[in-house]
């Protein structure tokens, strides 16, 4: 109990300001680890999930995202831990980050509520070699320098069977990661805050509506929203539309082999104004599940 009292002022306090830069995820409602700390053990089973997402095909320098998370709870001790590890690349720019989450759970008569913290570090290369200069002796390029910054993340999650609303800022510290030795030029990360839920609608026992949205926030940028809809078929296939405020149009379609593994695959058709120059995005998702605790878990969030 002492954690969560602990976490939540921590979190409440990071509210007074708005901002890491956070790739973009189609799939992120099958993990959401990823955007929120407090969904470590969501499950109490041990998880393991893959993704790879190839963002804006054929344009030159775009965003490619590899992220490897895997996560358990401890029934007895209401508790969670997971390990997460981002890499992505835009441009001549690639980054690194490693941190580990520990979740604090309370059950409540109706559902339970879960407060996260992680920690870790993010790493920052620049190859400003592969950039075709007209200068080589630019001092904004030549200056540059690779950084390892610390950071950490906060976050709360409430769910029962039927649905779940989350909390979180996944990356608090807004750090330096560019800059020039003589000041010409910088960069900074920016803190997001993300809040977002879902909701079953059993149609029949063969059918669920599961509707979702999510809302993101970062300073000095507009404010972001994904609107969801999936329909869950036999507890097998779930497909689904997502679509993503000035950015793209979402199908996605995921398939339950069994109780261990589950694939998804995402396909984003880009409206943004890049739409001129590219259109598709694909992402790939693999999900294994162990379960720990000989019970089922619900497994649609």
């Amino acid at each position: 109990m002492r954690i969560l009292f602990f976490i939540i002022p921590l979190f409440l306090c990071a509210l007074t300001s708005f901002g890491q830069q956070t790739g973009v995820l189609s799939q992120y409602r099958y993990n959401q680890l990823v955007i929120n700390p407090a969904y470590a053990g969501h499950k109490n089973d041990l998880t393991l999930n893959l993704l790879h997402r190839n963002q804006w095909v054929n344009l030159e320098g775009a965003p490619v995202t590899n992220i490897a998370s895997i996560h358990t709870g401890i029934k007895d001790k209401h508790s969670g831990f997971g390990i997460t590890f981002i890499d992505e690349s835009i441009g001549v720019h690639e980054s690194f980050a490693l941190y580990g989450v520990y979740s604090f759970k309370i059950q409540f008569e109706t559902g339970v509520l879960a407060a996260g913290i992680q920690g870790g570090v993010n790493q920052l290369n620049s190859n400003f070699d592969e950039l075709n200069l007209q200068s080589q002796t630019d001092v904004v390029f030549s200056t540059f320098q690779n950084t390892l910054n610390p950071n950490f993340g906060l976050g709360l999650f409430y769910s029962n069977k039927k649905g779940f609303v989350g909390l979180s800022s996944p990356y608090v510290v807004e750090n330096r990661v560019l800059r020039t030795g003589n000041g010409l030029a910088e960069a900074k990360e920016s803190r997001y805050y993300f809040l977002n839920g879902g909701y079953l609608f059993p149609i029949n026992k063969d059918f669920i509506f599961y509707p979702s949205a999510m809302i993101r926030v970062q300073e000095n940028a507009p404010m972001g929203f994904d609107i969801n809809a999936n329909a869950i078929l036999q507890d097998v296939l779930n497909v689904g539309m997502s679509y993503r405020s000035n950015d793209a149009i979402s199908l996605m379609c995921s398939l339950t082999v069994n109780e261990n593994f589950t694939f998804g695959y995402a396909y984003d058709y880009t409206i943004s104004n890049l739409s001129n120059y590219t259109n598709d995005t694909h992402e790939l998702m693999l999900i294994y599940r162990i379960n720990l605790h000989k019970e089922k878990c619900f497994t649609y969030f």
